[in-house]
């Protein structure tokens, strides 16, 4: 096998985290497919490509540089973590549960793909990326200092939390419902149709509403601070 290697999750197999003490696998190279009742332990994914479809489900991946998960057509992937140049994406039926995303790792979900219980936190500004694409759904979002997360061209986020610098951004059609930002948090509804309904902004939280953006039933709570650009629009609850 040449170039990227690869690690299949597939057919009813589960990779698995390792009881307390076993010696876990290290992937950098070669190629391993699970298949139905097979189990595999922790893997940690550098410059290969984990694939995760057809009901396999793949628990506690740790990528990272350059390493890629790919969940699709059923799969389902569990407290993966995305680590440094590490990279995620689930589409067409996938679901990512539990997701981490830290500093410079990024993550995208899209074409009828769930993420639930993500969150994203990093030590730079916007350094942890999570990209709500079209057809893809994220819930109970937690956005943290240096977390990124963007929902764009149809991708919807319900029920998120947003605290000290992290930073909520619907955009190019894409919606944020039912979002909290707490204090040092911050939320813009960006420019080309950027959405937000059922935003409350806490004392010390920041909603910016650009060009092109609509805000709805939003409540803004003493100490908060919200901005209203010229072409955006919002209707308070």
């Amino acid at each position: 096998m040449s170039g990227r290697r690869q690690l299949m999750v597939a057919n009813g197999g589960i990779q698995i985290q390792p009881i307390y003490g076993e010696t876990g696998v290290w992937l950098k190279s070669g190629a391993d497919v699970i298949s139905s009742g097979m189990h595999m332990p922790y893997v940690e994914v550098e410059g290969m490509t984990q694939y995760v479809f057809s009901n396999g489900v793949a628990s506690d991946a740790y990528l990272f540089g350059s390493g890629l998960q790919i969940v699709s057509n059923g799969g389902i992937a569990k407290n993966t973590a995305v680590h440094v140049e590490g990279r995620m994406s689930a589409f067409s039926g996938g679901l990512a549960e539990n997701l981490n995303v830290y500093h410079s790792g990024e993550a995208h979900i899209s074409s009828g793909a769930l993420c639930t219980n993500a969150t994203m936190s990093a030590y730079d500004t916007n350094a942890a990326k999570l990209y709500i694409n079209t057809g893809g759904s994220a819930s109970s979002a937690t956005v943290l200092s240096g977390g990124y997360f963007v929902q764009r061209y149809g991708g919807i986020a319900t029920d998120t939390t947003v605290s000290r610098g992290g930073l909520l951004y619907p955009v190019f059609g894409g919606s944020a419902l039912n979002a909290t930002i707490k204090s040092s948090g911050a939320c813009s509804a960006g420019i080309s149709g950027g959405f937000v309904s059922g935003i409350t902004v806490e004392s010390g939280g920041r909603l910016v509403v650009m060009s092109g953006g609509t805000a709805l039933a939003v409540t803004s709570n003493t100490g908060a601070t919200v901005v209203v650009s010229a072409g955006g629009y919002i209707e308070y609850a």
